[in-house]
């Protein structure tokens, strides 16, 4: 269900701005949309989107959580 799935896209961007340290800018880069769109849907609760930004921010995250589990799983030159 889209509703749903746009409170679990809501709580995975504010993880990624306060804990990975990314910006409204970046991914509004990251999801080709402007950053007020991204900024307005975080902090505004009851902001849902059209479905061409659904669309491309969930698959935005999706690429973005893939990178971040390899780059936590990474083991440096080391080994």
């Amino acid at each position: 269900m889209k509703e749903i799935e746009q409170i679990k896209m809501r709580t995975d961007l504010k993880i990624l701005t306060k804990d990975y340290g990314f910006n409204y800018h970046s991914l509004g880069q990251i999801f080709n949309c402007h950053e007020k769109v991204v900024r307005d849907f975080v902090n505004i609760k009851t902001r849902t989107l059209n479905d061409i930004h659904y669309q491309s921010i969930k698959k935005g995250l999706f690429h973005i959580q893939k990178q971040i589990k390899e780059a936590e799983e990474y083991q440096g030159f080391d080994n």
